[in-house]
């Protein structure tokens, strides 16, 4: 829902946002705790010998899991020889409870559908003509559209919990990269997967940006560096996408409305401010045209796609 300004409210969009990768963190002995029993289970190496550091505070962290910067010891690096992504890496860890938590919540999504459509299907015999017909029209249009997804969903979401087959999946499409029209455009991280497990990814540490939150960066630099306006502007135009305003709107009406919006800056200002919008739409639009390029090539030549793109 958070991805969907195109039908939720805006103010959802926002609230839901923080669910991706700003989810509070789970306390840090719990994810080390968890490193260290897959570590010791699957290879008998100790937490130290594996990492010089490894840090508290995760880069992200999720409903399903958390990720945490590390860097690699040297004896390790040696047992790897095959690795070229270097010492500092990005550690994936499964909260110890993520999996369970989440076939109890499709477990509860399941029932909840079933007594709400019996609910539904009695009340046909207590309403008029009129709400028999609309009871009967909701029963057939909405509520049992969630019977096949609801199994889609969790068939797709339980994909999640095995973090060996992310990383084969990673190495396949980093491979796939490598060998594309893209790979020097792109970067996809090499992850260890001799050395991950269901619960446990490592991969290569690149320096990454998410794509709205660049954008909104650089929107606040174009104005000047007022958030505030940069905030506003983008808010007014997911309004404006999710009521269509942006496709009626011609390209001289769109300067119009920028230059209202910044006409107390002063007129050398809102000059230099038109320029930079005008040269970060074009590299917005590069990006965008890149990201669906190299996602068209890998879902319709490779089959395979990377979903986490910064």
């Amino acid at each position: 829902m958070s991805s969907r300004g195109d039908f939720m409210p805006n103010v959802y969009v926002e609230h839901f946002s923080e669910l991706q990768d700003n989810v509070p963190a789970h306390p840090v002995e719990e994810i080390k705790a968890v490193v260290t029993q897959s570590l010791l289970l699957n290879h008998g190496m100790k937490f130290d010998d594996v990492f010089d550091t490894f840090s508290d505070k995760p880069l992200g962290s999720a409903s399903i899991g958390s990720v945490h910067a590390a860097i690699l010891t040297d004896s390790f690096l040696k047992l790897n020889d095959s690795y070229s992504g270097g010492k500092e890496v990005a550690v994936k860890v499964m909260h110890f409870d993520a999996e369970d938590r989440f076939k109890n919540d499709f477990k509860i999504l399941k029932v909840k559908n079933k007594i709400y459509m019996n609910i539904f299907l009695n009340e046909l015999k207590y309403h008029s003509n009129l709400s028999v017909w609309f009871l009967q029209w909701l029963c057939r249009v909405a509520l049992p559209g969630w019977s096949p997804i609801l199994p889609e969903l969790e068939r797709q979401f339980m994909t999640e919990f095995d973090y060996l087959n992310e990383a084969s999946s990673l190495q396949a499409v980093r491979r796939n990269m490598l060998a594309s029209p893209y790979k020097n455009l792109v970067r996809i991280p090499e992850p260890l997967v001799k050395f991950s497990s269901k619960n446990v990814l490592f991969m290569e540490k690149l320096e990454g940006e998410k794509m709205v939150s660049y954008a909104e960066r650089k929107l606040t630099e174009a104005l000047g560096g007022d958030e505030s306006l940069a905030k506003a502007f983008i808010d007014q135009r997911r309004k404006d996408m999710l009521t269509g305003e942006t496709t009626q709107r011609t390209t001289k009406e769109e300067i119009q409305m920028i230059q209202r919006s910044i006409s107390h800056f002063s007129i050398f200002d809102r000059l230099c401010i038109l320029l930079r919008l005008t040269s970060l739409v074009l590299k917005q639009r590069k990006h965008i045209e890149l990201l669906l390029d190299v996602h068209g090539y890998q879902i319709f030549l490779n089959g395979q796609f990377n979903g986490g793109t910064k």
